[in-house]
């Protein structure tokens, strides 16, 4: 879905879907999301880099 994240709007009848844009993360956001691209957070390899379990605090 060209990486958008979709929720049912409740609000709206049942079953009814919207777009929402994804998050954008800054670097900064990112090394401290990771403990700066530690080996301990480091979940494999993908086909564009290596990729990281992140810690997020969603507020």
């Amino acid at each position: 879905m060209d990486m958008l994240r979709c929720l049912v709007d409740k609000k709206e009848k049942e079953g009814a879907i919207r777009y929402v844009e994804p998050e954008r993360f800054n670097v900064a956001m990112l090394r401290a999301a990771t403990k700066n691209f530690s080996e301990e957070n480091k979940l494999g390899q993908g086909g564009f880099g290596e990729v990281f379990k992140v810690h997020l605090n969603i507020s």
